[in-house]
């Protein structure tokens, strides 16, 4: 009987999901945390949105926890579109080869299609980011450095 195990491509696929998702994780986040908490933001008619869509949730998380200013929405939101465009990407790519079992050869390109699917998604990322870190105060810095270097310590090191 054959049994259809992951693959040390999917298995790769889904530590670099899981990496992007504790790089915004609130454990994460709160675990890092320079500051004092922030004062609890009004519910607005997307929280039920963000409660059901965990990518819009960590987004929401994120940018509370990194205390972005009014005066940062727009160079933030160019960093939560690249975060949904990088997570519908991966959530796909996933879905595609999870669909059939693949011969040792497929299975070694696949593992070529993730790994340029995540230097690709990693650039889009670090892209949007340093056009929002620009903006930052040195607290908001300081900050923002400690939350992303606790995620990466988290999982081991960058993968």
């Amino acid at each position: 009987m054959h049994h259809h195990h992951p693959s040390i491509f999917v298995i790769l696929l889904a530590s670099f999901a899981a990496w992007l998702a504790l790089a915004v994780s609130p454990v994460a986040a709160r675990t890092a945390q320079v500051s004092a908490e922030p004062v609890a933001a009004p519910v607005e008619p997307n929280a039920r949105r963000a409660r059901l869509d965990p990518v819009e949730a960590k987004i929401r998380d994120l940018h509370d926890r990194l205390q972005i200013s009014p005066v940062q929405d727009g160079q933030w939101e160019g960093v939560a579109r690249v975060m949904r465009g990088n997570a519908r990407a991966l959530t796909t790519l996933m879905q595609d080869l999870r669909r059939k079992p693949l011969t040792a050869v497929e299975e070694l390109r696949a593992y070529q299609t993730a790994a340029a699917a995540h230097a690709k998604a990693s650039g889009r990322l670090a892209d949007a980011f340093d056009v929002l870190y620009r903006t930052m105060s040195e607290e908001q810095r300081r900050n923002a450095d400690v939350v992303l270097r606790q995620s990466r310590k988290d999982l081991g090191g960058f993968h």
